[in-house]
């Protein structure tokens, strides 16, 4: 795994926020974004390792996944947080579409069951973890901090 410089809040704009964690955007590389724990959850430098390592992993098998560049951390003031730096997938939410959402969750399923042919599984996996990229007619898998492989010991599960 890639240990990357570290970035400050001026180097990235949200795009994203969730339960658990913001995604940003960085200003200078569009094609990059960071996935970086929201204040207050537990979310820890080896659970955005297992989320690279995982995603790598899905990535080498052929699984639609961002691309994964490595760990950075977010300078601010009073601290610095720990963050995953990935590629950036333009589209939509599957559970936001409108039009063509049954096409779309289609996808979808397909791509899980392929992930789950191959060994892989995981416990969050709505409709939200998953973007449709039009202009590809296909769904890429995001967010899979809680997925797991079989037989593969990773350095940061999140449940150990």
């Amino acid at each position: 795994m890639k240990n990357l410089s570290p970035f400050l809040i001026e180097d990235v704009k949200c795009i994203g926020y969730g339960t658990e964690a913001t995604i940003y955007q960085f200003r200078a590389d569009a094609g990059r974004v960071a996935k970086v724990p929201n204040p207050g959850y537990p979310l820890l430098e080896r659970h955005l390792q297992h989320e690279f390592e995982l995603g790598s992993l899905l990535s080498k098998e052929g699984i639609s996944v961002p691309r994964m560049y490595g760990l950075a951390s977010l300078l601010l003031p009073e601290h610095s947080r720990p963050a995953l730096v990935m590629e950036y997938v333009p589209g939509v939410k599957v559970d936001d579409m409108k039009e063509m959402r049954a096409h779309a969750i289609s996808l979808l399923i397909q791509e899980r069951e392929k992930a789950y042919a191959l060994g892989f599984f995981g416990t969050d996996l709505r409709r939200a973890n998953g973007i449709y990229v039009p202009e590809l007619d296909k769904v890429v898998l995001v967010d899979f901090i809680s997925w797991k492989k079989e037989g593969h010991q990773c350095l940061g599960c999140p449940n150990k």
